[in-house]
């Protein structure tokens, strides 16, 4: 798969479940379709990092769950909105 395709991926599974935490294995297996491989969180951390590239400012944030995994927030989500 082509990396602009993989960013796109990845946003997109993170936003339909929005304000769910998604594990970096799980996200893995749904991004790359298969288990993930020794180094596999560097892959992820680097595809997740051009992918808030891709984001335009008001459109939410991707938010790393520290030793979990990632989830997709929008500015209702923080405030309850």
């Amino acid at each position: 798969m082509e990396q602009q395709n993989l960013d796109d991926s990845l946003l997109a599974r993170l936003k339909q479940a929005q304000g769910q935490v998604i594990t970096y294995r799980d996200l893995y297996i749904m991004i790359w379709g298969s288990l993930p491989k020794k180094g596999y969180l560097n892959t992820l951390r680097a595809t997740v990092s051009r992918a808030r590239n891709l984001m335009y400012e008001d459109e939410g944030s991707i938010c790393n769950v520290r030793g979990i995994g990632y989830m997709f927030r929008t500015e209702e989500d923080e405030w309850g909105m």
